[in-house]
């Protein structure tokens, strides 16, 4: 009866052992889990990954969930991992096994803390998630130790296999959410401009109208998360959100951010950075320019003052201004000089170009920058650089390989980069840019193609934000070509009659732009300003001034 009884007992006790064994494996907390010393045999099948930040808004910010291969933690709690599977060949059940100390290199003789059941895969290239309770074996202050955790199963024949990655989790006094700080490296301005950062008051400044781009590491591309801001003095001025589809990768890392430059934006020079939810970004300097669409269509002529036989009306070229001068070139045969006018048209003073070296045949248009006159001369091809006073003066040759030869029709200054720019006479297809070298010679430097042909071209200017304005005299009807000079876009032309008389064709030659509120003509502000030369013989010849007005000043200055 006895032994009856011990038998009885000791089958209960074996099915109780069983059922109890059965049901910690089932419910994920087994003990005996892999034999960690048995053979290993690396197939990393699974990426591990460990949650970093939950999704979640700090004050006004809204901060997504972030996961990595490493946790930095200063508390004991638990942690939420995610495993994704990458190949066609995981094992069947997977385990997790957390070592302490140093990442163990050989797995089969390394002993770990903690192992437990997580139970089968996903499904190739879908991800699952599960919790570790790290209070179970964590002091309850940081010890200074990194913990290890590493995903197994078992393979064909039985074997132990690694089938992740090592995740580290380090338990130090640090943040738990310590992210690299975003840095933006460049940014990519207008590229049909040279290709290439531009200088601006000695400032190497990305130019940038309509679309532009932002390079660095750590910026999230996310449209939602992340904005691009303009600044003046420090001061937000703008935001604006990426271009979401043209978000793309760096072959060295990172990311570039693409960007519309909003339309309410005035031109000049800001400061850009970026705002994501892992911090802002240093700031770097931009000048937005040409970026408004000049409705050339819409400008108002207004005719100006006839000038009837003077030494300077006679083969009058060029005229410039800087808002409280008219200055006027005219290749006089008798007396090829530059003349100073008040606004009012009053002579101030006037030159002899000789008396400055020049022996050029042939006095074309010019420009006024920066306090000093620009003066294009041919046969032979020079520049001519004089102040306002027609007191100091100097004389530049071009070197190297230059497109347009011989020829030099007329010349500006850009406002923005300080190079000399001009077209050919016939056939403009492009606009040049030549840039002074250290000789005092200047260089051709590179080209702007444009987008419409224009012919006859006399004359040209740029505004300060970029409009590229040329005259041309075509006949029976000349006019004015409006350009963007950093892409060569074309905005319009306005066209009035030429007359192609006898014994002379009437031509129009130089042009000229005033800064906003400095002319007014018949109570009309005007900003763009023509000269058209009334050929005589034998008299001398008569110029009539054209003037025009634009709807909108922001047509020429973006404002």
């Amino acid at each position: 009866m006895k032994c009856f009884v011990r038998w009885i007992f000791t089958t209960m006790m074996v099915v109780i052992f069983l059922m109890v064994l059965a049901q910690g494996l089932v419910m994920g907390q087994s003990m005996t889990a892999v034999p960690v010393r048995s053979p290993i045999v690396q197939a990393a099948s699974l990426s591990l990954e460990v949650q970093i930040t939950a999704d979640h808004w700090q004050q006004d910010i809204h901060i997504p969930e972030k996961w990595g291969k490493e946790l930095l933690l200063e508390e004991e709690r638990a942690l939420r991992f995610r495993f994704t599977r990458i190949s066609s060949n995981p094992p069947s059940t997977v385990y997790y096994h957390i070592y302490k100390g140093k990442a163990p290199t050989m797995f089969a003789s390394a002993r770990p803390i903690a192992s437990r059941l997580i139970g089968a895969p996903p499904h190739q290239g879908q991800s699952r998630q599960f919790d570790i309770d790290f209070k179970e074996f964590l002091p309850a202050k940081p010890d200074g130790f990194d913990y290890h955790v590493v995903l197994s199963g078992l393979a064909a024949g039985g074997a132990s296999s690694i089938c992740s990655n090592v995740l580290k989790v380090s338990y130090k006094r640090q943040s738990v959410t310590k992210f690299p700080t975003p840095i933006l490296r460049r940014v990519v301005g207008t590229r049909n401009a040279l290709g290439q950062e531009l200088l601006h008051q000695q400032t190497p400044v990305a130019m940038i109208t309509q679309l532009f781009s932002v390079e660095g590491s750590d910026l999230d591309a996310s449209p939602q998360e992340t904005v691009v801001q303009f600044l003046r003095q420090n001061k937000v001025h703008h935001e604006v959100r990426p271009e979401h589809k043209l978000t793309r990768a760096l072959p060295a890392g990172g990311a570039s951010l693409s960007l519309r430059v909003p339309r309410s934006l005035s031109h000049g020079m800001y400061s850009v950075r970026v705002k994501s939810p892992w911090g802002i970004t240093n700031q770097l300097p931009v000048y937005i320019g040409g970026n408004r669409w000049a409705d050339v269509a819409h400008w108002q002529l207004v005719e100006g003052g006839v000038y009837e036989n003077h030494a300077w009306t006679e083969e009058c070229q060029g005229i410039a201004t800087d808002g409280k001068y008219w200055y006027i070139s005219s290749n006089n045969k008798e007396r090829r000089a530059l003349y100073k006018f008040t606004m009012g048209m009053e002579l101030v003073k006037s030159t002899d170009v000789a008396k400055h070296g020049v022996v050029s045949a042939h006095i074309g248009g010019l420009d006024y920058f920066d306090g000093k006159l620009y003066v294009a001369l041919e046969q032979p091809k020079q520049l001519l650089v004089i102040d306002t006073e027609f007191k100091n003066a100097s004389l530049h040759q071009f070197s190297g390989n230059d497109p347009l030869g011989g020829t030099f029709a007329w010349c500006t200054i850009h406002p923005i980069t300080g190079d000399l720019c001009t077209t050919k006479f016939d056939g403009a297809s492009a606009l040049f840019s030549y840039r002074k070298a250290a000789d005092g010679s200047y260089v051709f430097a590179g080209s702007v193609p444009l987008a419409k042909t224009v012919t006859r071209v006399q004359g040209g200017d740029i505004t300060p934000t970029g409009k590229l304005v040329l005259v041309s005299d075509t006949k029976p009807r000349g006019g004015i070509h409006v350009f963007n000079v950093f892409t060569g876009e074309y905005h319009g032309a306005v066209t009035f009659p030429v007359e192609n008389g006898s014994p002379l064709p009437d031509e129009l030659e130089g042009l000229a732009i005033s800064p906003p509120g400095t002319a007014v003509v018949k109570g009309v502000p005007v900003n763009v300003h023509l000269i058209l030369l009334d050929n005589d013989y034998p008299s001398k010849d008569d110029v009539r001034f054209k003037h025009f007005s634009p709807r909108n000043l922001g047509d020429l200055f973006d404002y």
